[in-house]
């Protein structure tokens, strides 16, 4: 059986990074007994741990809480660098350090914000439920406010007038991309694909489901109409944000 977990990652002053896994019973499930002996390769992005009596450099931790690997070196920071979070994966013999997909995309991110600012190019902005745009514009009012340019890429609500509005007199859309989209449409009825890869993402409460006028039985997840957006959202979360 293969098992998997997350754990975070320690970067030292020194350019060494370090990995704690604690899970005594999944180590000794897989032949990580205390003392016993594993060697540890490398790649960007991954760590690969090995039983290897004969020729292992490392041993299994004997502490008073069981065993205990520590994975720490200067390769293990060159692996992991800018990195926070790792998923390890158990199996006899072995055990996996990886980044997951998640910790990757944020990492790209930010270096794409990074890039953005320090060549004084716009943050691409996209706005979800947006309504005639009232956050969106306090935001970019905010930023701007520090030196932080932004062009809006993308807005959607269901709620034609309030597009229709927003693009027609709101700021926010004096200096859009060139790829920019205003969609008066169900987030649902979306292909995400179709979307370009923005900076930054505002999400606002989907009216309907936080509205007072709304029964109780029917607020918040319980709305058979807009509970459930968030999926969509994460859908644009997920695919969306970077480059």
């Amino acid at each position: 059986m293969i098992v998997q977990e997350s754990y975070s990652v320690r970067h030292l002053t020194n350019g060494v990074a370090r990995v704690y896994i604690k899970n005594s019973a999944l180590l000794r499930q897989n032949g990580y007994v205390a003392g016993a002996a594993f060697s540890v390769t490398g790649k960007n992005r991954a760590l690969k741990l090995v039983l290897n009596e004969e020729e292992g450099s490392k041993t299994v931790n004997n502490t008073a809480r069981g065993e205990l690997v520590e994975v720490r070196s200067k390769a293990t920071g060159d692996a992991l660098k800018g990195f926070s979070r790792v998923v390890v994966t158990f199996s006899k013999g072995v055990i996996l350090i990886e980044v997951p997909l998640v910790e990757l995309m944020r990492v790209t991110r930010e270096a794409s914000i990074k890039k953005a600012l320090l060549t004084g190019k716009p943050l691409r902005k996209a706005s979800v439920c947006s309504g005639v745009g009232t956050l969106a514009y306090q935001m970019k009012q905010g930023l701007e406010s520090e030196g932080v340019k932004t062009q809006m890429a993308f807005a959607v609500d269901s709620d034609k007038l309030a597009i229709s509005l927003q693009v027609e007199g709101n700021p926010i859309w004096s200096n859009p991309t060139k790829d920019a989209q205003a969609l008066a449409v169900d987030i649902r009825d979306i292909d995400l694909s179709k979307i370009k890869h923005v900076h930054y993402l505002e999400i606002g409460y989907p009216c309907n489901g936080q509205s007072t006028l709304s029964p109780s039985e029917r607020r918040d997840l319980n709305h058979p109409e807009v509970g459930t957006l968030f999926i969509s959202y994460q859908g644009i979360k997920s695919g969306n944000l970077g480059a």
